[in-house]
């Protein structure tokens, strides 16, 4: 698929880092509808991924070409406190965002997570079994699930430790020692039990774009180098 002006892109859940990142990839070189429940940017407009009728409504007025959903409760606490909130919206919110691709012959994009493995290995592949371990990462997995079950055209992305956006939209690793330093704290807490791979979310961006073109569609775990 040749991204043009002429190729209608509308994503869901783009007001987080990544979706400032894929917002200004995208909107540069396709006719973009970004949508998210928290309008914290003046070109989002409000779409839901757990109501169904009312988001196929908008998308099917809109005639996307493309599908991409952002959507989702990410932070990892949160989500073991919050278990159905987080299949809502992880679980079904991309269940029926891959169904309205399908009846909509949209290309659809699903992004998911590197935690859907165990963290048994030191490197993953894209031909490694998940083994998802949060409550979080079993959200993920099962939009992973619905979307080749349902879908031929379709992209997924398995993203690593994203870091991007600023401190407006950073709501993960930079930004909390960000803030324990700002608090003057002598002494950073940091995990020191866990390996990933940091990914800019522009970076990721702009892979996605890419990828998009080549008509290559399947699994991707996409992240940066080093860890």
């Amino acid at each position: 698929m040749e991204l043009s002006k002429d190729t209608r892109i509308f994503i869901t859940g783009c007001g987080g880092m990544l979706g400032l990142a894929v917002y200004g990839q995208f909107s540069e070189h396709c006719t973009v509808l970004a949508t998210d429940i928290d309008l914290n940017e003046p070109w989002l407009e409000y779409a839901d991924v757990t109501n169904y009728d009312k988001t196929f409504q908008m998308a099917a007025k809109f005639k996307p070409h493309v599908i991409i959903n952002l959507a989702a409760l990410t932070d990892l606490e949160y989500c073991e406190r919050n278990v159905e909130e987080t299949f809502l919206t992880n679980g079904l919110g991309a269940e029926n965002m891959a169904l309205i691709a399908q009846k909509l012959n949209a290309v659809h994009v699903y992004i998911s997570t590197a935690g859907i493995f165990d963290g048994r290995q030191e490197y993953y592949n894209d031909f490694n079994r998940p083994n998802p371990l949060s409550i979080y990462a079993k959200g993920k997995y099962h939009g992973e699930m619905a979307v080749e079950r349902m879908l031929q055209k379709y992209y997924v992305f398995r993203a690593g430790w994203m870091m991007g956006g600023g401190l407006k939209k950073d709501k993960k690793f930079i930004n909390k020692i960000y803030k324990q330093i700002i608090a003057g704290a002598r002494t950073l807490n940091v995990v020191d039990d866990k390996l990933g791979t940091p990914t800019y979310t522009v970076n990721f961006a702009e892979s996605m774009f890419r990828i998009l073109q080549t008509d290559m569609y399947g699994l991707y775990n996409m992240v940066c180098r080093g860890s």
